[in-house]
């Protein structure tokens, strides 16, 4: 499939996913209005909403009135902001600081069809790291594939389709600060690879303050998207770490995709003019590059990732990509001191 093929056939694609989405409650109300919620996240009942995660109700049209609210179990409110998406279709509370884990909340919605409320509780995740455990030599590997696409709009939901290689993170050292090696497994190994081919790169070091929570990057890596090699830059990665190491949730990865090194790479698309004006057809629009402030760039947000411990796997640095012209993806013989 090129690259104009994927891009065209995404409105198909979201529609479908859209369509399978759970129902939640509504009521068109004694106004009238016919919008309903169609979605909540998290859902009614769930257990393991993410404790640095906002609440959203998606509503099956705009409704500019809506406002979003939290209390704890006690019934007391949860301070916040409800915010709402561009086309007034999304309402998000974002609490100002994080919920506690393991615990029980309601999120309520005032909107144009009346009232409605969700219950749910939080993970564990966020509570400590057990004293016993050491994540220095653990190697985690990042299911893109699960994970929520959320940007570019209307694109994120085809491209969760295309995804055909694991980001691997190794924790390499833990104090006040934790330092990661970021790395690309092998395509559909299993039990998963670190990709020898392919070079590694280092995360800054990052605060470790607020630990079991962290925040690695920017950083700048290629992920094989569609058959395409395509450069993420600026990338953030975040996460917390569950209370026995064996993974980390809630995990968001953000960055941009240049549109003058993808129409570089591409014969159908002239510029990154020609490639911005494919991607508003679908839906998604360029914005400024953090590099230069261009109208090029395409942003890219991944959230709801869970990334599990690999088992027997340290990563290894690679510091050439192009060690030699018949690399074996699995050969350790690439691997340069």
């Amino acid at each position: 499939m090129n690259l104009r093929n994927l891009l065209f056939v995404v409105p198909a694609a979201f529609l479908a996913a859209c369509g399978g989405k759970t129902t939640e409650t509504g009521d068109t109300g004694p106004q009238g209005c016919g919008v309903t919620i169609y979605e909540s996240v998290p859902a009614t009942d769930a257990t393991n909403h993410y404790y640095r995660a906002s609440v959203e109700f998606h509503l099956t049209g705009a409704d500019e009135s809506a406002v979003a609210s939290l209390t704890d179990a006690s019934g007391a409110a949860v301070a916040g902001a409800s915010t709402l998406s561009e086309d007034s279709t999304v309402v998000y509370f974002e609490p100002e600081t994080a919920l506690s884990p393991s615990s029980a909340y309601t999120a309520g919605l005032t909107y144009c069809a009346g009232d409605a409320s969700v219950a749910f509780s939080t993970s564990s995740l966020g509570e400590d790291v057990d004293a016993a455990v050491d994540l220095v030599g653990h190697t985690y590997a990042l299911d893109l594939a699960a994970a929520r696409f959320v940007r570019p709009e209307g694109v994120g939901v085809l491209l969760q389709q295309y995804v055909t290689q694991e980001l691997l993170a190794g924790v390499t050292s833990v104090s006040d600060t934790i330092a990661m090696l970021g790395a690309i497994a092998v395509e559909e190994s299993d039990p998963i690879a670190q990709d020898y081919c392919t070079e590694t790169f280092d995360f800054p070091d990052a605060d470790f303050a607020e630990a079991p929570f962290f925040e690695l990057g920017p950083s700048t890596t290629a992920l094989t998207i569609a058959g395409f090699s395509v450069n993420i830059g600026d990338m953030l990665v975040s996460g917390t770490f569950a209370a026995d190491g064996s993974y980390f949730g809630g995990g968001v990865l953000s960055g941009e995709i240049d549109g003058r090194e993808v129409s570089e790479a591409f014969d159908e698309i002239e510029d990154a003019e020609a490639l911005c004006a494919l991607a508003a057809s679908v839906g998604a629009s360029c914005e400024a590059c953090t590099a230069d402030g261009e109208i090029a760039c395409l942003q890219i947000e991944v959230d709801q990732i869970t990334a599990t411990a690999v088992e027997g796997l340290t990563l290894e640095t690679v510091a050439d990509s192009e060690c030699h012209e018949l690399c074996d993806s699995n050969a350790k013989d690439c691997v340069l001191d």
